[in-house]
């Protein structure tokens, strides 16, 4: 199991989230990420969420080694950040709600 933010296999928890499908079109061909159910975790990774800091998490998971995204341009780290903050604020509402 690794972490669902930034690819650590130091998972620690786990939150409820929306599934999600992300087609990204990256200079190393077309990539999909999908994540149903849970999401899990690293300590760090569930501080920043459970704070309310999903900028720094979204970047975080950007900048991140496992991602495939270390060659790519700008613009399309900030696509991709855009649609991860999309759903890091599904997550922290849906914690909100319970």
């Amino acid at each position: 199991m690794i972490c669902d933010f930034c690819f650590s296999p130091d998972v620690v928890c786990g939150f409820e989230g929306p599934e999600t499908s992300i087609i990204f079109a990256g200079s190393q061909g077309t990539s999909t990420w999908s994540q149903r159910g849970g999401w899990a975790a690293c300590e760090p990774c569930a501080q920043l969420l459970e704070q309310g800091k999903l900028d720094e998490l979204a970047t975080r998971a950007v900048e991140s080694e496992g991602n495939g995204l270390k060659d790519e341009p700008a613009d399309k780290k900030m696509l991709f950040f855009v649609m991860l903050r999309d759903q890091y604020e599904k997550i922290s509402r849906k914690r909100e709600a319970a």
